[in-house]
């Protein structure tokens, strides 16, 4: 039915074709890995940022409170902890001041459930001397007095 010369053509037409599809194939992955390590240093790059940003609020922190200069709730705001992205970096921070001075900042706010340290961040106003609403924070987000 097939000759042996044509049974050689159909062969070398079969292995060209799967060649191709091999060398598509592994292009696709190529591709597919490029986009997968893009995604993982853009998630690398933000995971600095933050921490940097969490490094200068602890620092800064730090520096305010060992200066005599503020404390708590008003030392956080000062150091610029409005620029923490998430409830995470806030907690990260306050841990982290924590264990360098022995004492949090945020430890005369006893929050409500559903209330985050983010919350009362965000809803602080304040200037270089006081927090200005702190009364009513600790009405609003909080259980009894600061």
């Amino acid at each position: 039915m097939f000759s042996p010369e044509w049974l050689n053509v159909y062969l070398a037409v079969a292995a060209l074709v799967l060649a191709a599809l091999i060398y598509f194939a592994g292009v696709q992955r190529g591709r597919q890995y490029r986009q997968e390590d893009a995604i993982h240093r853009r998630e690398e790059a933000d995971r600095k940022r933050a921490q940097a940003r969490i490094d200068g609020v602890v620092d800064e922190y730090c520096r305010l409170y060992h200066a005599n200069y503020t404390g708590g709730l008003h030392g956080l705001l000062l150091a610029g902890a409005k620029n923490l992205e998430s409830e995470r970096d806030v907690r990260t921070a306050v841990e982290t001041i924590r264990a360098r001075i022995g004492k949090g900042p945020l430890a005369g706010y006893r929050l409500r459930p559903g209330v985050s340290a983010k919350d009362l961040i965000e809803r602080a106003e304040f200037d270089r001397l006081k927090v200005m609403n702190d009364r009513e924070l600790v009405t609003q987000l909080c259980h009894g007095n600061s």
